[in-house]
């Protein structure tokens, strides 16, 4: 039950991996655009301006880099309890527990069988933050809509959290369950190269060629790619939003946002020089561009402790990000494979 809690904060974190995803057009409701890949079963629309990622099963729209009211949704097993009962029992997540504002409301949500809602509060390193979830059934399917904003309002003034309810209010209303489609194992490859590695990517959608080695199974491709190691170490290849900032400010962003949105604890990072020399970051090429900077750390989450190697890169038009994350006993046995993949990337 405690996955349930967690999504909101994964919705959170993800803010960092801004992947652009293709907007389908056609029956588009006025002002949104598709934010999902259909072969997931749903269609989720946002608002057109909103800026779109997604991680494996989560797709999150979020306002921008600096406003980040959002958008999520997600799809789980189904709870053996209730569906109020799986929402209290999520309530443990919080270290301090939420202020309910409404519980197991009737909600429109799309075409959903049934759709269930629950508004709260909770404090934040002193900040109040609103969040509505609804909480839906599609047959045998469970999907969890998580809306986000900040509540703290200076007097006079509109919450952001109220700002954006008409905008949510069309989301959930022109939500769109679908069958799902068996569309064949998500690792299927584009070819290979000469050291016979597989190319997991399409270019035309994520604007990069990503070839991985025997052994890695990839768990999502679309605007992101996202794969795994066996021993659950992963890879991330993303395109970032870099406008108007550099990567040492996207740095201070990603560092920010996992001790305040992911909770992360004894965040450290790995310098690189010595003495006087010393920096966060190291010169890094991220494939065959020119300019990248890697950065290494550590941090414990949810118990355990892990190892992340991150390089940015950019084209002359485009920002891109490579994640590797590993527990950190498993680090030091993937990171000169994985280091060999940075270097067969193509953009």
């Amino acid at each position: 039950m405690k996955r349930f809690g967690k999504i909101l904060l994964l919705a959170l974190a993800v803010l960092t991996a801004l992947a652009l995803v293709s907007c389908k057009k056609g029956d588009l409701p006025e002002g949104m655009k598709l934010a999902s890949d259909e072969a997931k079963g749903y269609r989720l629309y946002v608002p057109e301006e909103w800026t779109v990622s997604e991680m494996g099963e989560l797709t999150i729209a979020y306002v921008s880099a600096i406003n980040h009211t959002s958008v999520s949704y997600t799809e789980v097993p189904a709870p053996e309890g209730s569906i109020e009962e799986y929402f209290e029992q999520s309530l443990a997540e919080y270290p301090v527990a939420p202020t309910i504002l409404a519980r197991d409301e009737n909600a429109v949500f799309g075409n959903a069988d049934t759709a269930r809602r629950y508004i709260y509060q909770y404090v934040y390193e002193g900040d109040t933050y609103g969040v509505m979830q609804i909480l839906a059934t599609y047959g045998e399917r469970f999907g969890i809509l998580t809306y986000t904003a900040l509540a703290d309002a200076r007097e006079g003034e509109t919450s952001r959290y109220d700002t954006y309810l008409s905008k949510v209010k069309d989301v959930t209303e022109h939500f769109v369950f679908l069958e799902k489609r068996d569309t064949g194992a998500p690792s299927a490859t584009y070819g290979k190269d000469e050291d016979g590695w597989d190319l997991v990517s399409d270019k035309r959608l994520c604007r990069f060629s990503l070839y991985l080695p025997e052994g890695m199974e990839v768990a999502y491709a679309s605007g992101i790619v996202h794969a795994v190691y066996p021993d659950g170490a992963s890879v991330t290849v993303s395109q970032v939003s870099a406008q108007s900032t550099t990567f040492a400010e996207y740095w201070e962003t990603r560092k920010n946002e996992l001790q305040r949105d992911l909770h992360v604890e004894n965040l450290t990072v790995i310098g690189k020089g010595e003495g006087d020399e010393t920096k966060e970051y190291e010169i890094q090429k991220l494939g065959d561009l020119e300019n990248g900077f890697a950065y290494e750390y550590t941090y414990d989450y949810g118990g355990r402790s892990y190892h992340v190697y991150q390089v940015f890169g950019a084209s002359r038009s485009f920002g891109f990000s490579f994640t590797f994350t590993a527990p950190g006993e498993r680090y030091g046995e993937h990171i000169d494979e994985v280091k060999e993949i940075i270097r067969k990337i193509r953009f």
